[in-house]
């Protein structure tokens, strides 16, 4: 965050949420940022209030720590951000690897990140993310989930009986 952050300065990143102070490479990376006149922290707000922060975001972004945990991860935020009609951006996680498309990406490095980041703030981009996420997140509700979920499991039961 602090490369992309330092390397696109006229850009503002603003944060929500409660800044993870318990490990110490976290807490001096956030410190860091701290110190950026681009970079915001909002600190940890109340569910009601975030649609209205979101709907000021150009991009979303999903800057999870990537570790041997994120092979089993599906972020929540990635399908409020569609939700929202936003452009989105995640750290790679294979999980997001099938929404990938036009106005969904996953990155590696900062690099990446910045490459992508400018080619999300065009308009062609943004209007596609406002036009077709929200048919994205509504397909993956959770009531669609655990429909698609009952029918694997009712085929499945039904493949078994003899």
């Amino acid at each position: 965050v602090r490369k992309v952050a330092l390397a696109r300065p006229h850009y503002q990143f603003v944060m929500i949420g409660p800044a993870d102070m318990s490990k110490e490479v976290v807490s001096v990376g956030i410190e860091r940022l701290k110190l950026l006149p681009n970079v915001h922290f909002l600190g940890k707000k109340k569910y009601e209030q975030l649609p209205a922060y979101a709907h000021r975001f150009s991009i979303g972004t999903v800057p999870f720590l990537i570790n041997e945990m994120m092979d089993c991860v599906s972020p929540i935020k990635f399908y409020e951000y569609c939700a929202y009609g936003i452009p989105t951006i995640t750290s790679y996680m294979p999980e997001m690897e099938s929404y990938t498309c036009d106005f969904v990406a996953c990155y590696k490095t900062a690099d990446e990140y910045l490459q992508l980041l400018d080619l999300f703030l065009t308009e062609k981009v943004r209007q596609k993310a406002k036009d077709l996420a929200p048919k994205l997140a509504l397909e993956n509700t959770w009531h669609n989930r655990t429909d698609t979920m009952t029918s694997f499991f009712e085929s499945s039961t039904d493949s078994m009986a003899v």
